[in-house]
């Protein structure tokens, strides 16, 4: 805080935005003065209202004025975050120095386009990579789910292998046991009903029901004995 006033760095007027726009590239651009700030001198009005206890409106304590210290601010689309700027100082005054601004507004449209080129390679290259990662994952998944449905229609078929198993050794039985005639007419149903399940799981018939000239046609499915 400034005890005996002078210009306060962080006091200023700031005038009103003004847009630029230099080969398709927007600027804005803004005159900022600094303000001095000296201890405010009571009128006689308000030493009056003092001495009557008012308190609204307030005595202020410091007067504010302009200070003649100019600074420019220029800065690329529209903020004003990392602005380049020209203020009085020991270089000169801003207006000795406005002859700088041309070409550095030129210098910062090359800058911008090239920064543009620069940010629109990364996002293909970014993309690309993104597409390939994205191809390969969904190989993966479909592979993965593949696997699945190999697995499964694999187990499909032991599971029907075991069922007409099951019916061969029920009907062997029947065999030895071939004078209950009637134990025979009561399982035989049973055995068909296995081997309808096992026809319905069984998913080779499915695999070569269809075949295309010139493939080769499964006749027959050996089942090795002992492989449950």
């Amino acid at each position: 805080m400034l005890a005996e006033g002078g210009i306060d760095p962080k006091l200023e007027h700031i005038d009103r935005t003004q847009v630029l726009v230099v080969d398709g590239e927007k600027f804005r651009f803004r005159f900022a003065e600094r303000l001095t700030k000296t201890p405010h001198q009571p009128t006689p009005e308000e030493r009056a209202r003092v001495r009557r206890g008012e308190t609204y409106p307030r005595v202020p304590s410091w007067d504010y004025g302009g200070s003649g210290s100019l600074r420019l601010e220029l800065a690329e689309g529209t903020s004003h975050y990392h602005a380049t700027t020209w203020e009085d100082g020991k270089q000169g005054r801003v207006e000795d120095r406005l002859a700088e601004v041309v070409p550095t507004i030129r210098r910062l449209v090359v800058a911008i386009k090239e920064r543009r080129v620069r940010a629109e390679e990364q996002a293909r290259i970014y993309a690309a990579r993104e597409s390939e990662r994205y191809r390969l994952e969904s190989a993966r998944k479909k592979g993965a789910e593949r696997v699945r449905s190999l697995v499964g229609e694999a187990a499909r078929w032991h599971e029907a292998t075991l069922l007409r198993r099951y019916a061969e050794a029920l009907r062997a039985a029947m065999v030895v046991a071939g004078s209950a005639k009637p134990t025979n007419e009561r399982e035989e149903p049973f055995v068909n009903e296995l081997l309808r399940a096992a026809a319905a799981l069984d998913p080779i018939p499915s695999r070569i029901r269809r075949v295309e000239p010139g493939e080769a046609v499964i006749t027959e499915v050996m089942v090795p004995a002992g492989n449950d």
